[in-house]
């Protein structure tokens, strides 16, 4: 028994591999659980086109060469190109692992050498989830970063806006800690101008987080939440005051060989809107396959190819993801003290 006998069987295929990537359970990550990014393959391209037209941004359809263009008008140089990143994961696995879990009396359809390389396919999916979350929280907080702390992009530079900085005045006792949540709403749907969405959500670190639920304003609307916690289905989706839902976020630090950096800095949050169509978006590549370098990108590809002498397989899983947010302006940093700008 070979090798290529196991291929044979079918159950390592291109098809039946990425099948499996594929509908493995997602990760959970917070962002995902929010469905903030709304997800979308893109054909036969692996660039994002961003219009600016004004001081808004649109989403540039990618056509065919020759189809007629969107019926906007976009300025000269007005729009940014996008490129998805690339994510590939690499497993080796030795002939002996296979064939060794291989019996063609009692596995006559090679389930078992299926399951040696779903083993890897999981792990190469939680890494990817995990990564993808990594990319997510960058581009809410502005600057999307590689593995190694490196910024790939920075959205208030590629668009050329400001970000708007909000102080909570949440150290000073005597704050209208409901006035300031207004004020936060304002600015997000000034932003938006007439583009629903549906409702405000915060990010807080820890200490931003403290501040606001020990300010006298709030005390006793947080013992309220508290007490009726047990009563809802998911208490982490945070605590609402104002019409306006605060979450604590714990962890989601980026490592670098300088510091270990989180996402939100201590004393501050990140307030953005819910459900604003195509402000957060996902788009995925096709892989740089020849089988589908020109298809619609799927979420996470699988693939193998056998060692030299075959001697095993080499086992390679990727996503090529772009995760962007298209209105950087409609999502507030927020700080505890004062202090801050209205972003003009």
């Amino acid at each position: 028994m070979d090798l290529q006998t196991l291929l044979a069987l079918g159950v390592l295929s291109f098809d039946s591999l990425n099948a499996h990537i594929n509908n493995l359970p997602r990760v959970p990550t917070r962002i995902a659980e929010l469905g903030l990014f709304k997800e979308q393959g893109l054909v036969g391209t692996d660039i994002v086109k961003i219009g600016i037209n004004g001081t808004k941004l649109v989403l540039v359809p990618n056509v065919p060469r020759g189809a007629p263009a969107q019926p906007k008008s976009l300025e000269r140089g007005k729009v940014k190109l996008f490129q998805t990143a690339h994510l590939p994961q690499r497993s080796t696995i030795m002939a002996d692992t296979l064939l060794n879990v291989f019996s063609p009396e009692t596995d006559p359809e090679g389930q078992n050498v299926a399951s040696v390389i779903n083993a890897h396919q999981l792990t190469h999916r939680r890494d990817l989830d995990y990564t993808i979350e990594y990319h997510r929280m960058g581009a809410l907080s502005g600057k999307v970063l590689d593995a190694d702390g490196s910024v790939m992009w920075d959205l208030y530079k590629e668009f050329n806006v400001q970000q708007i900085v909000l102080g909570m005045s949440l150290t000073t006792a005597s704050t209208k800690v409901r006035g300031k949540v207004l004020t936060i709403k304002r600015a997000i749907e000034k932003e938006l101008g007439q583009v629903p969405h549906n409702g405000i959500h915060v990010f807080c670190s820890p200490e931003f987080f403290e501040a606001l639920i020990d300010h006298d304003n709030v005390v006793a609307a947080y013992a309220r939440w508290q007490d009726g916690e047990a009563l809802r289905d998911d208490p982490r989706r945070g605590f609402t005051f104002g019409g306006v839902t605060f979450e604590e976020v714990v962890g989601g630090q980026v490592a670098t060989e300088e510091e270990d950096r989180p996402f939100i800095p201590a004393g501050e949050a990140l307030a953005f809107p819910l459900d604003v169509p195509d402000m957060f978006i996902t788009r995925f590549a096709p892989a740089d396959y020849m089988e589908t370098v020109k298809g619609v990108g799927l979420p996470y590809y699988s693939k193998t190819e056998p060692l030299r002498m075959n001697k095993g397989l080499d086992l390679e899983s990727q996503s090529n993801p772009l995760n962007i947010n298209t209105r950087p302006r409609a999502v507030i940093r927020l700080k505890a003290t004062g202090g801050g700008n209205a972003g003009g």
